[in-house]
């Protein structure tokens, strides 16, 4: 099992290696407000290590809300870890149909826009336009 301080040091390890990770503030608003991380030495898993962001969490002194929490959970008790997100769905559903129908509307757009630039009108005279394509 590991010791207290063998806890902290590789709970201190692993959160430096997320931080140095440029993407790593971005995870809330990307969906990502779970990690998980196995723990163990001379090759045997001790515990899991996980990383989760509480967004109504606040450190004194900053000016940033959320931030993230751990605890720790023997293999044993993997399956039963809550699942930890946001309580804000991060896609607005009406915004991501009416791009989806402006993405649609862009496409017929260019489509027709094609088929008419290759399109020849002939006239004769006393005939209205006839099209060829």
């Amino acid at each position: 099992m590991l010791t207290d301080e063998e806890k902290h040091n590789a709970e201190v390890h692993v959160k430096l290696q997320l931080y140095k990770d440029p993407a790593f503030k971005f995870y809330p608003s990307i969906g990502v407000y779970q990690l998980m991380f196995p723990i163990g030495k001379e090759g045997k898993l001790e515990l899991h290590l996980e990383l989760w962001y509480d967004p109504k969490g606040e450190k004194r002194g900053s000016k940033y809300k959320g931030m993230w929490k751990t605890e720790w959970y023997a293999p044993e008790d993997i399956l039963n870890i809550p699942t930890r997100n946001s309580s804000k769905d991060i896609i607005d559903s009406e915004k991501l149909q009416h791009a989806i129908m402006k993405e649609h509307e862009e496409i017929a757009r260019r489509s027709i826009a094609r088929q008419t630039g290759n399109t020849i009108t002939l006239k004769k005279k006393g005939e209205s336009n006839k099209l060829i394509n």
